[in-house]
């Protein structure tokens, strides 16, 4: 074939290809006028009825011009249909055939079956099926209200995009963002970006994720943080179902507490506020922020609970009977008794104490920890142990110490030697975080290194039903013998120092956590 033919050959197709991609707009109307002339350009005035038709697309309008170069101006009670669903109304359009694109103005409005898109002035490209506006837009979709200064409507996916001051509005919560989109089918959005989404119950922030507005249930990532009142959840994951108030969180999790002065840390966590149940698991730790001294407690698993107070609400209600106050109190006012559980390996560090046992509880209402299966608590030169452990504190100090069954309190005297205090229970009492007096009842037996000018000059071993002993830095002061006294003085080196051990004598001090980084070490 030779160069003239083929270059034929190939306009031929080519004219072929282009005619069917520019396929001649059809017409009618109540009136059509012959040859006119509209802005300098040969065209057709058709009046009354007048219907267009390319394709799939039909349009409608009171008047319009066509031109021979297959386009048209179209004006008043402007309607574009595409397929089963797509319709696009306004005032103005105008619409090249060759390129199968429109431009409308005033009174836009685009239905789709859920969603109606409202705006001013609006192209449409419809061999892609794709509506965009540049100056502000409006979108109802069901309960579903969305505004933006940009947008995009993509009708074969059924998908719109905003960009630019967007805010989704919601009965029941307000999304705001710069850039996001929305599945009208699903009533799903998607996040890209700075977002916030407000709701009577919470806020979160994300920068990237998806809410099911018909679900109400929502996935966040990239420093997403759900706000509860006092309550922070962070994660680098955050599930959350708005109808139940189930958040869930995986990767790097946070809970915080402010009015609490607590922060979670762990590498999964739930929380539910119907049952005011939170959970981490996974490297979990537990800081409570003091300015004296913060506690940083470790466990396999965390969990806080809150309850209603029944004692206070009572109280609450009287109060508000005798201010003729009847209405029910709400529930987000209520007063509540926070607990705090920790489960298996416990162990926790402050510079005054540390601690170690299987299980623990803390109560925020009384500030007392209970302490389960073989505790250990370090207090300066003190190990104590016992069945079970009570400890309360106060304006971050501790105050009372309790001791139940085969209670043991003992401390170094050098690398042999121990004075130890044993007995059925003990009750212990702090002053400026060091342990002051302790009462042993039951049972009470102690063996103690006297001294004068830190020169050690005895050994007193006494056995006692009841005893009550004062400390002083850490060494014993004085004790009182209270019933069915029996005690006897030593010479210093009279009594071999292995033989001077109480029944149940443990050294645990290897044990002891060293630092807040020691808390993970069991």
């Amino acid at each position: 074939m030779c160069l003239a033919v083929f270059l034929t050959v190939f306009c031929y197709f080519s004219s072929v290809a282009q005619t069917k991609s520019k396929k001649q707009i059809q017409f009618s109307a109540d009136v059509i006028e012959g040859s006119n002339k509209h802005d300098g350009k040969d065209a057709r005035r058709l009046l009354g009825n007048v219907v267009f038709t390319q394709d799939s697309v039909i349009m409608y309008c009171d008047s319009a011009w066509f031109y021979p170069d297959n386009s048209l101006d179209a004006y008043s009670h402007v309607h574009i249909k595409q397929g089963d669903s797509l319709n696009l109304f306004g005032d103005v359009l105008n619409y090249d055939g060759n390129k199968k694109f429109a431009r409308l103005e005033k009174n836009i409005h685009l239905t789709d079956k859920d969603m109606t898109l409202t705006t001013e002035h609006m192209t449409y490209d419809v061999a892609e099926k794709k509506a965009s506006y540049f100056e502000g837009g409006t979108i109802n979709s069901k309960e579903n209200v969305l505004t933006s200064e940009t947008g995009y409507y993509f009708a074969s996916g059924r998908m719109l995009a905003f960009k630019k001051k967007v805010l989704l509005t919601n009965p029941r919560y307000t999304v705001n963002c710069d850039t996001l989109n929305y599945k009208t089918g699903t009533r799903t959005a998607y996040f890209f970006g700075p977002t916030w989404i407000r709701s009577n119950k919470n806020s979160i922030y994300c920068e990237n994720g998806f809410y099911n507005t018909a679900r109400d249930v929502a996935e966040f990532t990239k420093n997403s943080v759900i706000h509860s009142g006092h309550q922070q959840l962070r994660g680098d994951s955050v599930f959350y179902n708005n109808k139940t108030g189930f958040g869930k969180a995986l990767g790097n999790v946070t809970i915080s507490d402010s009015s609490q002065h607590m922060e979670i840390t762990g590498d999964y966590a739930t929380n539910d506020q119907a049952t005011n149940i939170s959970y981490v698991t996974g490297h979990a730790l537990l800081r409570q922020i003091s300015q004296k001294d913060t506690l940083f407690l470790h466990a396999d698993s965390l969990k806080g609970t809150a309850v209603s107070d029944s004692v206070a609400l009572q109280k609450l209600r009287e109060i508000r009977s005798r201010n003729h106050l009847y209405t029910e109190i709400p529930k987000d006012s209520m007063p509540m008794i926070r607990t705090m559980f920790a489960y298996h390996k416990v162990k926790f560090f402050q510079h005054q104490i540390q601690g170690r046992c299987d299980s623990l509880k803390y109560s925020y209402r009384d500030s007392t920890m209970h302490l389960y299966t073989d505790p250990i608590l370090w207090s300066t030169d003190n190990q104590l142990t016992a069945e079970r452990i009570e400890l309360t504190t106060g304006n971050g100090e501790m105050k009372l110490l309790k001791l139940f069954t085969s209670a043991f309190i003992l401390s170094k005297e050098d690398s042999i030697r121990f004075n130890q205090i044993k007995g059925k229970n003990m009750v212990g009492y702090f002053h400026e975080n060091k342990l002051r007096k302790v009462y042993v009842e039951g049972n009470g037996q102690t063996i103690y290194y006297a001294k004068e000018k830190n020169k050690r000059t005895g050994v007193n071993k006494a056995d006692c039903s009841d005893l009550l002993i004062f400390l002083k830095d850490n060494q014993v002061e004085s004790i009182t013998l209270l019933n069915k006294p029996d005690g006897t003085m030593y010479p210093p080196a009279e009594l071999d120092p292995k033989e001077l051990r109480l029944k149940d004598f443990k050294d645990r001090m290897s044990l002891r956590p060293r630092s807040k980084e020691d808390v993970f070490n069991w």
